[in-house]
C-alpha cells in the first residue's frame, strides 16, 4: 500500500512539547493514517497552473476536479473527472497522489490566474482578487464532497512581480496568514510551495533570486512546507523562457506528487543552483560582509561625526560623498535607526545626509551620491571578468523624506562596466529594509589588487549623462535610470543609511555585526590618525594626546622621529599634520610656545618619518597627523 493521508488538527495529534509549533512525528501521525476520508488539494498561482498543453494521458480515476471556469467571479459547480488529452501540472499532482491512495478520492481545485503579481492574494487586491475567488469556490466544492478542510495547499507563482520583489517574502507570509485564518484551513495544512524557471532558461536573475525567496518561505515553516524545483529538468522540458511543455508538467506533478507523498528529497537548505548552503542559513561568517563600516555605530568615524557644506569628501569611514552639481549638503551620525524587532539586531545610528542647498533640475552632467570602493583584493574571490563570476546580495535600511525609485550602481574602476539595480521608497521617513542580488559580470577589466575593485554607488539623483537601464550589465558608467528619483530637489530632505552590507551568494544573511576593534583596524587599512578617536583632526584642536612626540636636545639644530603604524596600510598614504596649539600644520615647541617648522619623509604602508627645524635646547616638540590610503 502506498503512503496514504488522512487529515488531521493539532487537536487530535499529541504534542511534541514545542507550544505552536509541530514537530517531524506530528506530521507524520497528521499525514501517514490509512483512512477512508477523500483529500482535498488546493492549488493557486499563474499560469502554470492554468496552461493545459495537448497530451494524452491516463489520470487516476480516483481523482476529480473543479469545474471552475478560469473566470473572474464565475463559481464552478461540481467535481468532474479529469481530461485525458491536455497536461495540467496541479492535475498530474493531484492524480499521482489519488494512485498513492487508491481506496481514497483526491479532488483539486485549482484557482489560478496568469500574469498576476502576489499581490492579488493580498488584502485590497485589485481585479482579479485571486484570493477572493478562492473564497468564492472553496465552500460550494467542499460541501458538494461532504468536507470542511483541505489537505494541502499548492502554489506556483512569482514570474509576474510587484513594484517591490524584495518583499516577496513578507508578502507570502500574510497571503499564507489570511489562509489560516480560515477555518478549512488548519494549521497543521502542508505546503508545496513550486519554484520558478531557473535563470539558466529565463534569461532573467529574477528567476533565481525569488527561488531563493521560496526557499525562505519554505524554511520559514520546515515542517509543514517543501519547495520543488522544476529547474531539475533541462530545457528540452521548457517550452519558453517561463513555462514548461506538457511533458515537464507531467514529470514536475509526479515530482511534486513524490515529496508529498513520500517525503521531500531535496534539501530546501541548499541553492539548487551552485549547490551550496544558501547564506541566509550560514548566518554570520566571519568577514562575509564586503562593505566596511556599514553599521554606523561600530564605524568608528575618524574624520568627525557632523560634516556641513560638503564638497566631494569622506565622512563615516570608507564612506565617500561625491556631487556635481549646485545641491549642498550636510552628513552626521545621527541617532536614528531601524529598531531591533526590525533589523534583528541593535544598532543606534545611521549616516543622515541633509539637503541644504537644493538642485531642482537635474543637468545633463549632474551626479549626486554616496560610495564606498571595494578593494579588489578583498573582492578578487567573486571573479568579475571570468566565466562564471560569482553573484552579490547587496542589502540595507533606508529611511528618506524623498518617495520614489532610487538606484544602487556596481561599476568596476575603470567605470565603463555597471549594473543599476532599483528599489523603491514607499513612505516618507520609514525605515525600510532593501536587498537585490546581482549577477556577477562575465565581461570587463576588474581589478584583482589593491586597487577599486568594485565602486558601490547609493544614488540619489544622476542627469541623463549617467543614466541607463537597469537590470542588466552596462559598457558605460550608469548610476541610475530615467526614473531615478532626485532626492536633493528640497532644502531639509534627509537620506539616511543604516546597516549596509554586501555579500556573496543570493539572498540576504542576516546582518553581521563585527565587534568595533574589528572595524577599526580594517578601516584603518585606509585611514587612521593620531588624534583620539573621539577628536576630529583640525589644526588647534588644544590637545596633545596621541600627537607624536619629541625632546629637541640642541638649540636650532633638526630633530625629528619615525611613526611606525601598528599595521600596514593599503598603500604609501598621503600625510596631513596638525599643530596642536595653533593655526598651522607645523611642530608645536609647548615649552616655548612656538611653532617649528614640519618637514614629512619616507612615507611607505608601515609610516613615515617627521622632522622640525631650528628646536631648541631641552624644548617638548608635539604634532598630530592623519594618513589616508584611500581608494
Amino acid at each position: 500500500m502506498g503512503f496514504t493521508i488522512k487529515h488531521a488538527t493539532l487537536s487530535n495529534v499529541p504534542d511534541e512539547g514545542v507550544p505552536g509549533e509541530i514537530g517531524p512525528s506530528e506530521w507524520n501521525q497528521a499525514h501517514s493514517i490509512t483512512g477512508a476520508d477523500p483529500i482535498v488539494i488546493l492549488a493557486t498561482g499563474q499560469s502554470n497552473f492554468t496552461r493545459t498543453p495537448a497530451l494524452t494521458w491516463g489520470p487516476a480515476d480516483n481523482c476529480f476536479v473543479w469545474n471552475w471556469d478560469g473566470v473572474d467571479g464565475h463559481i464552478g459547480t461540481a467535481f468532474v473527472a479529469i481530461d485525458t488529452t491536455v497536461m495540467n501540472v496541479a492535475r498530474k499532482f493531484a492524480s499521482d497522489v489519488a494512485k498513492a491512495n487508491a481506496t481514497r478520492n483526491v479532488y483539486l481545485i485549482n484557482i489560478s490566474f496568469s500574469g498576476q503579481d502576489i499581490s492579488h492574494w493580498m488584502t485590497g487586491a485589485s481585479v482579479p482578487d485571486v484570493f477572493q475567488n478562492i473564497l468564492n469556490n472553496i465552500t460550494p466544492a467542499l460541501a458538494a464532497i461532504g468536507r470542511t478542510e483541505i489537505d494541502v495547499l499548492i502554489w506556483w507563482q512569482g514570474e509576474t512581480q510587484t513594484s517591490n520583489p524584495e518583499d516577496y517574502v513578507a508578502n507570502w507570509e500574510s497571503v499564507h496568514g489570511r489562509f489560516t485564518a480560515q477555518s478549512w484551513f488548519p494549521r497543521t495544512t502542508p505546503v508545496m510551495l513550486f519554484g520558478l524557471a531557473p535563470t539558466t532558461i529565463s534569461g532573467s536573475v529574477r528567476s533565481d533570486i525569488t527561488n531563493a525567496y521560496l526557499q525562505t518561505i519554505g524554511r520559514n515553516d520546515l515542517d509543514m512546507r517543501m519547495f520543488v524545483y522544476p529547474g531539475t529538468f533541462g530545457a528540452s522540458q521548457w517550452e519558453d523562457t517561463l513555462h514548461m511543455t506538457a511533458e515537464g508538467y507531467n514529470r514536475v506533478g509526479k515530482m511534486a506528487a513524490n515529496e508529498f507523498v513520500y517525503g521531500p528529497c531535496r534539501n530546501i537548505l541548499i541553492d539548487p543552483v551552485t549547490g551550496y548552503i544558501r547564506s541566509n542559513v550560514v548566518g554570520r561568517p566571519a568577514f562575509r560582509n564586503l562593505i566596511i563600516g556599514g553599521d554606523f555605530t561600530t564605524n568608528p568615524w575618524q574624520r568627525g561625526v557632523s560634516f556641513t557644506g560638503l564638497g566631494n569628501a569622506y565622512t563615516a569611514d570608507r564612506w565617500q560623498w561625491v556631487p556635481a552639481g549646485a545641491a549642498v549638503v550636510d552628513i552626521t551620525k545621527s541617532t536614528d535607526a531601524p529598531t531591533v524587532t526590525q533589523a534583528g539586531m541593535f544598532s543606534q545610528h545611521c549616516l543622515d545626509l541633509a539637503v541644504t542647498t537644493a538642485d531642482n533640475s537635474i543637468a545633463a552632467t549632474d551626479l549626486y551620491f554616496l560610495t564606498q570602493k571595494l578593494e579588489g583584493l578583498n573582492a578578487s574571490f567573486l571573479g568579475f571578468g571570468q566565466a562564471s563570476a560569482r553573484r552579490l546580495t547587496i542589502s540595507f535600511w533606508v529611511k528618506s523624506s524623498k518617495t520614489g525609485i532610487y538606484h544602487v550602481a556596481l561599476r568596476n574602476g575603470a567605470g565603463n562596466r555597471s549594473y543599476v539595480a532599483a528599489y523603491t521608497v514607499n513612505a516618507v521617513d520609514t525605515w525600510e529594509f532593501k536587498s537585490f542580488s546581482i549577477p556577477g559580470d562575465t565581461s570587463g577589466t576588474w581589478l584583482y589588487t589593491n586597487g577599486v575593485g568594485i565602486n558601490l554607488a547609493w544614488t540619489l539623483a544622476c542627469g541623463p549623462n549617467f543614466q541607463g537601464a537597469a537590470d542588466t550589465w552596462n559598457a558605460s558608467n550608469v548610476l541610475g535610470t530615467s526614473n531615478q528619483a532626485n532626492a536633493l530637489d528640497t532644502i531639509g530632505n534627509h537620506f539616511k543609511l543604516a546597516l549596509v552590507q554586501v555579500e556573496e551568494g543570493i539572498g540576504a544573511s542576516s546582518f553581521e555585526a563585527l565587534p568595533q576593534d574589528i572595524v577599526l583596524d580594517r578601516c584603518q587599512r585606509y585611514c587612521r590618525k593620531s588624534f583620539a578617536l573621539a577628536t576630529t583632526p583640525a589644526q588647534n584642536v588644544g590637545s596633545t594626546v596621541g600627537a607624536g612626540f619629541v625632546m629637541s636636545h640642541v638649540a636650532s639644530a633638526s630633530f625629528g622621529t619615525r611613526i611606525n603604524f601598528d599595521s600596514r596600510m593599503r598603500t604609501t598614504p598621503t600625510i596631513t599634520t596638525y599643530n596642536p596649539s595653533a593655526a598651522n600644520a607645523n611642530w608645536r615647541d609647548v615649552t616655548n610656545s612656538v611653532d617649528r617648522t614640519v618637514t614629512v619623509g619616507n612615507q611607505s604602508e608601515s609610516g613615515f618619518t617627521i622632522k622640525g627645524a631650528s628646536g631648541a635646547a631641552d624644548a617638548e616638540n608635539y604634532i598630530h597627523w592623519q594618513a589616508s590610503a584611500e581608494l
